[in-house]
């Protein structure tokens, strides 16, 4: 199992950074508004990241430019039809998500992961709604994903060692450390993992 495609839920900040940090890897990704309304502001933030990634000189022009074609941009759920991962980052109660999570899923193809955007211990809460929970994970991406190289890897029992690995293999890809975390663990910040006292 691998990642081909790549859609993710969601059109704040964090959801452009981590469609920026999977774009800039070679991998097609749909930036996905999970609510109604305009997308302008979230193509504006992406403009706007990869602006900076070239004035900071981790982009040229060329280079930029490359990455913003791969970024597309869809007003519809159904638009995460066809994709081999989709990230749910969007923001609001766990009621809301579950919603948006359980019309995702009505989308997906058989073998494609939904993973959310959130610490591992709300990930049962979530998963109630869901008919795979075999192919649910949580992928929490600290913000900007652009510079930040760790990602939790949120697991529940059910989880497929399969899922969990390609998982893995996609944080390598992105040059990023996974770090697994089972659905009863504590919660943990970033200066714990940057500490090791994660």
């Amino acid at each position: 199992m691998s990642f081909g495609s790549v859609s993710i839920v969601g059109a704040g900040p964090v959801s452009c950074g981590i469609a920026i940090a999977v774009a800039r890897v070679g991998v097609p990704v749909t930036l996905v508004r999970a609510h109604r309304g305009d997308g302008t502001l979230a193509l504006e933030r992406i403009d706007r990241r990869l602006g900076w990634e070239v004035d900071a000189g981790h982009l040229d022009e060329p280079e930029r430019a490359v990455v913003r074609a791969r970024i597309d941009f869809a007003h519809d759920l159904g638009a995460v039809r066809g994709s081999d991962l989709v990230l749910e980052s969007s923001a609001g109660p766990a009621r809301g998500r579950r919603a948006t999570l359980a019309t995702i899923e009505g989308h997906l193809s058989g073998g494609a992961v939904l993973a959310v955007n959130v610490e591992a211990h709300h990930l049962p809460e979530l998963a109630e709604v869901l008919r795979r929970k075999d192919q649910f994970v949580g992928m929490r991406f600290f913000h900007p994903a652009t510079h930040t190289r760790l990602v939790e890897l949120g697991l529940l029992a059910d989880t497929a060692p399969g899922v969990v690995a390609a998982c893995r293999a996609f944080c390598g890809w992105l040059a990023m450390t996974p770090v697994e975390r089972t659905e009863t663990a504590a919660r943990i910040g970033y200066r714990e993992y940057l500490t090791g006292t994660a």
